[in-house]
């Protein structure tokens, strides 16, 4: 019977390395679909937020994506792009990484109309001093829509935070002018749409929690 019992525990020990194999083979599995999963492209309204895209040469990640609606009209989709995902309005706002935000318009708006509504917004979202230390960003920005008869569905216009140089704006993919100077300023854009009070749904969206 001893060499009987010998045999059956050498049996053993040969199976117990191909259970231990299986099961790491379908955890990695398990972790490959995880992956996949969290880094799809977003697709809202026909319009695609790709899982990833570089600003300064960091590799960022899509943290959320969400439409911006007045009243029952759609009117732009919008992606946030940050170095890792965060559900923290407040580490978005103030951190100092690279990050981006890129906006594609859903239906036409009039220039003024648009650069109104943001220089508008920019003021209600921060204090009164972070205000006064960006007039002359924030109105520029908005000189930016104004001087436009108006941006058209399809449209898009790209805000990147670039740590050492400032806020760079692109309009369908075209830089416009020169950095724009100082973190508040960019800080104070990310409020728009992040910030305590804008749309409870384009925050959650955002922060990845809707």
């Amino acid at each position: 019977m001893r060499p009987q019992l010998a045999r059956g525990q050498a049996a053993m020990h040969k199976t117990a390395p191909t259970h231990v194999i299986r099961r790491a083979f379908v955890a990695s599995l398990l972790g490959a679909a995880s992956a996949l999963a969290s880094a799809q492209t977003i697709e809202l309204a026909g319009v695609k937020f790709e899982p990833q895209a570089q600003v300064a040469g960091q590799a960022l990640v899509l943290n959320g994506a969400a439409i911006r609606y007045k009243a029952i009209f759609k009117v732009y989709a919008i992606g946030l792009y940050l170095p890792a995902k965060t559900a923290s309005a407040k580490e978005i706002t103030e951190s100092n990484a690279p990050r981006r935000v890129h906006v594609v318009m859903l239906r036409e708006v009039g220039g003024s109309e648009l650069g109104r509504n943001f220089t508008e917004h920019f003021g209600d979202n921060v204090t009164p001093d972070e205000f006064r230390s960006c007039i002359p960003q924030v109105f520029r920005f908005g000189e930016l829509f104004s001087g436009r008869k108006s941006m058209k569905a399809g449209d898009s216009f790209t805000l990147e935070w670039v740590p050492g140089k400032g806020t760079l704006i692109y309009i369908n993919g075209v830089l416009q002018g020169e950095p724009y100077e100082g973190a508040t300023f960019f800080s104070g854009m990310l409020k728009l749409w992040v910030g305590d009070k804008d749309s409870a749904g384009v925050r959650a969206a955002l922060l990845g929690k809707k």
